[in-house]
């Protein structure tokens, strides 16, 4: 190996996201606890999907001068089992297997795990994929999540297209709780 194959190998392993930084807990003004990577922060956002939502972005930057990139859209909303489809395009097929409604038409079998008090449905959606700097850059899978706490309140989580950490995408949902919002 060469000193300039050491250097590419060196520059992937040092810029690659991690996993294994430590997750800390946060509580969002709109009524929301979860953990997140440390270094992640969370800013106030306009609404994405639901006009009268509470919208935050979890952002991370990739070096200390670089602007924060956002990696994923949370949206706390309230609606009911019916409306679910028209606001986040998440919906029941004729099967009742849960769908996830993404660009042209696209759809993709969500995974739902449900109890008496919770009900959550994670999967895919296809997206297009912008870049600032060099425009629109094709057809991207995102990951999305919607939690319904059965009492009217939902959350919704949509991945960035450059956000593909899985494992990550999952321990943060998971760790979610509703909670009474911040005055």
């Amino acid at each position: 190996m060469n000193k300039l194959s050491i250097l590419a190998v060196a520059v992937v392993l040092i810029s690659a996201p991690t996993q294994a930084e430590p997750l800390r807990t946060i509580r969002g003004r709109c009524g929301f606890v979860m953990n997140i990577p440390s270094p992640w922060s969370i800013v106030k956002a306009k609404p994405w999907q639901v006009a009268d939502s509470c919208s935050v972005e979890v952002v991370r930057k990739k070096r200390r001068t670089a602007k924060p990139e956002r990696v994923l859209t949370l949206e706390l909303f309230s609606a009911t089992h019916e409306e679910i489809c028209d606001k986040v395009m998440i919906c029941q097929d004729e099967n009742g297997e849960w769908q996830i409604a993404g660009r042209a038409g696209a759809t993709n079998q969500a995974d739902v795990k449900e109890t008496p008090a919770w009900r959550e449905i994670v999967g895919l959606s296809e997206t297009g994929s912008y870049d600032e700097e060099r425009g629109y850059q094709g057809m991207a899978q995102v990951y999305v999540a919607l939690l319904d706490n059965r009492k009217g309140r939902m959350a919704i989580f949509v991945g960035s297209s450059d956000f593909a950490e899985e494992k990550l995408f999952n321990a943060i949902v998971s760790s979610f709780r509703f909670a009474e919002p911040a005055n």
